[in-house]
């Protein structure tokens, strides 16, 4: 036989063999009912698998049924299931059938369930199923031949076999489900516990599933606690408050803002029976969409009770959701330290929790970061982000809700640091950002980024990433963010020299804060200030310098009174352009350096260099005046370098691809050189993008990208991966 299979004189026919391909079903069809059952081709290829008795069958039914239509899934002929019983299962005995009925029950995936559904070792159900495979073609054996890892019934004898089990009593079929649910609670799958256990008629089942959603809920698993509640009836949620408010947190966490809202007035409105640790979940996760609804009126007036909370009596997601909204809270109070000790009073079993939706660890780090910003510790604030970046990397889909958070925070520090490369790079986040991202974090990057193409000429374009800002806020009736945006644009106009619709985007920002109602705290005072910002550009523009004068006095009272430091370093470098305008030589110097002084403490040049375009000749002037300190000299001769190109001059890490010599004194190795594909690399690492993003970006393999990194290190003579940002950054750049 095998000489005769050598010289291909031998047919060998097994059972795939004797299948029709979708080629030859489609033939049958077209044959025996003609162009109208045609589309039926694919469906039914799929149920038979080319089975021909099987297609004869469902063509028969077909062909008779009165409608001309039967739906092969679901309605399969009765014809051809009392042929299998006949033809398949007869032919067996009851233990065997019995252990295929439980196998048709259960997903091919769980086939490893089967010893404890029926008591039975592994290696014994493996023997009776691979007999049962060799004397029927309706079971294949998939994996290793001696140690199958799973088993495939054909699709109609599952159905067949899920007719019988329909059959069984009550009893068995509540026996076969608690073991089920048993199964199912060993690999923590708590859908199908509950499911099952539902089946069973389980006298506790509600105890049960509130049992499986908290354990989901200390491991931040929420896409799943939606699964398993969606298997509850409406009024049977509505009488378990402990449900209610983990579904709302789902939903919070899906973005599905209004379900929530509603969650959570019901939840409100059954206040009198639900415990302590229930009433703080239901604080949270209020506290959690006042963000999400950038509502600081409704997160700040919260404050008192998330305070009064004992830690140890509320659950993990529970106790570092307070912790990130109480965070959030402070930053808007201007309570920096405060907020950033919040994520410092983290207890050590906590800080590593693989879950980072807004109630995880590495959303806390991004707010500590965010408080380092607004003091003006950008540096400090570029390291957290990126760190956060660096951890989330491996696990990108799980995680994007931080890493939105991180890109964009990162996205506003390198703005103010002038890396406008980097923060356009940032643009292709820029769907996910509006998906995930809170309100807040989403307007930061989308400034920085239309102010980037503003500044590089690409006037059209800052337009379009304004007017979807705009879009965004208004879809979500966001008026804080809404005003920020007409800001924008109103800037933007005033470049193009289009005064009247500068002055049409002011009106509109007056008419904005005449009808907004937000308190002290609120967005309102935000709106207030940034009506009075567009007034004094159109001030400026116009000419009217003495209210400009008078406009940028009021606003820097109300910024200083609530610690807007870098707002006040804006104003007062407009107030020395003015000045310097109406020859208040003097003045203007003092004002100068005020904004000098604090762009060093806080680390800022783009605010300064937003202020007003002649800010770069007011610093040139100032340092030929001479007589400023160190301090104020460095930041001076920043301002008069940095506009529209890189703060630190020098070729830009993001250029295009070709060599880079490192510096004389910073070179590791004499006449090194990064090549074309590792300074490919370095941009890409320069935003701190994991192995898994580089690769992709670069179609390369990660193994690649690792191998390069290593030579990276190597040639800048560091030994990780925050050192070589750093140093490429102080190279690349030209520091």
């Amino acid at each position: 036989m095998s000489r005769l299979r050598d010289c291909g004189a031998l047919l060998q026919i097994g059972p795939a063999s004797l299948a029709w391909n979708l080629e030859e079903t489609r033939a049958f069809i077209r044959n025996k009912l003609g162009v109208r059952a045609y589309t039926r081709a694919q469906a039914w290829f799929d149920l038979t698998r080319g089975w021909c008795t099987g297609l004869v069958y469902l063509s028969d039914a077909y062909d008779s049924a009165k409608n001309g239509e039967t739906d092969p899934e679901h309605g399969l002929p009765g014809a051809l299931l009392d042929y299998l019983e006949t033809e398949v299962l007869r032919q067996l005995c009851e233990e065997d059938i019995y252990c295929l009925t439980v196998l048709a029950q259960l997903d091919s995936d769980h086939d490893k369930l089967l010893p404890s559904m029926l008591g039975t070792g592994w290696p014994a159900i493996v023997h009776k199923l691979s007999q049962l495979s060799q004397c029927m073609g309706f079971l294949q054996a998939q994996g290793s031949p001696g140690m199958p890892a799973r088993w495939d019934l054909h699709p109609i004898l599952r159905l067949a076999l899920q007719r019988r089990f329909s059959g069984w009593t009550a009893d068995a079929q509540a026996t076969f489900h608690r073991r089920a649910s048993a199964a199912f609670t060993n690999i923590a799958d708590f859908k199908r516990v509950v499911h099952h256990a539902i089946c069973a008629g389980a006298p506790d089942t509600l105890g049960l599933m509130e049992q499986s959603v908290e354990a989901m809920g200390r491991k931040g698993d929420l896409p799943r606690i939606a699964q398993v509640l969606s298997l509850l009836p409406a009024q049977v949620l509505q009488a378990r408050p402990r449900l209610q408010s983990w579904l709302a947190m789902a939903a919070l966490m899906a973005h599905r803002l209004e379900d929530c809202r509603l969650m959570i007035g019901r939840l409100y409105g059954q206040r009198p029976g639900a415990d302590e640790a229930e009433r703080c979940r239901w604080h949270v996760i209020s506290g959690m969409l006042a963000i999400y609804s950038d509502d600081i009126d409704a997160a700040a007036a919260l404050v008192p009770v998330l305070e009064a909370m004992h830690p140890e009596r509320i659950d993990t997601v529970t106790r570092s959701g307070r912790r990130n909204v109480l965070s959030w809270i402070y930053i808007h109070q201007s309570a920096y330290g405060r907020a950033r000790q919040m994520q410092l009073d983290t207890p050590a079993d906590e800080s590593n929790r693989p879950e980072e939706t807004m109630f995880g660890r590495q959303i806390g780090r991004c707010m500590a970061g965010f408080s380092l910003a607004l003091e003006g510790k950008m540096n400090e604030a570029e390291r957290v982000y990126r760190e956060v970046l660096e951890k989330c990397g491996p696990q990108e889909e799980q995680l994007m809700d931080a890493i939105c958070q991180a890109s964009g925070l990162l996205g506003e520090t390198l703005y103010e640091l002038n890396d406008l490369d980097s923060v356009l790079a940032l643009a292709v986040r820029q769907d996910e950002m509006e998906r995930v991202a809170i309100p807040d974090t989403f307007l930061r990057v989308m400034l920085g980024i239309g102010r980037t193409l503003a500044i590089r000429g690409r006037l059209r374009e800052s337009s379009e990433i304004l007017l979807r800002l705009e879009q965004y806020a208004r879809a979500r009736n966001l008026r804080r963010i809404l005003a920020y945006s007409l800001l924008e644009q109103c800037a933007l106009s005033l470049r193009a020299h289009d005064r009247a619709h500068a002055e049409h985007l002011r009106r509109q920002l007056a008419g904005l804060r005449r009808r907004d109602k937000s308190g002290p705290l609120g967005g309102g005072v935000d709106i207030t200030a940034v009506a009075r910002r567009a007034d004094i550009l159109c001030c400026i523009a116009a000419g009217d310098m003495a209210a400009a004068h008078r406009n940028i006095l009021r606003l820097m009272e109300c910024s200083l009174a609530a610690g807007r430091y870098r707002r006040v370093a804006a104003l007062c470098c407009q107030i020395a352009i003015i000045e310097r305008r109406q020859g208040r030589h003097v003045s203007a110097t003092e004002h100068l350096k005020e904004a000098l002084a604090i762009g060093y403490r806080m680390g800022l040049l783009r605010s300064l260099l937003d202020a007003h375009p002649d800010v770069p000749d007011a610093a040139q002037d100032i340092l030929r005046m001479g007589g400023l300190d160190s301090m104020a000299a460095f930041q001076a001769d920043l301002l008069c370098n940095a506009p529209g190109i890189s703060p630190l001059a020098g070729p830009s890490v993001h250029a295009p691809s070709h060599s880079a010599t490192l510096g004389q004194d910073d070179r590791p190795h004499d006449d090194e050189l990064l090549t074309g594909r590792e300074l490919d690399i370095a941009r890409q690492l320069i935003l701190a993008l994991p192995n898994k993003l580089i690769a992709r970006s670069l179609s390369l393999s990660p193994e690649t990208v690792k191998w390069h990194l290593s030579n990276i290190y190597q040639k800048l003579g560091v030994s990780n991966r925050h050192d070589a940002v750093a140093r490429l950054r102080r190279l690349l750049l030209g520091s």
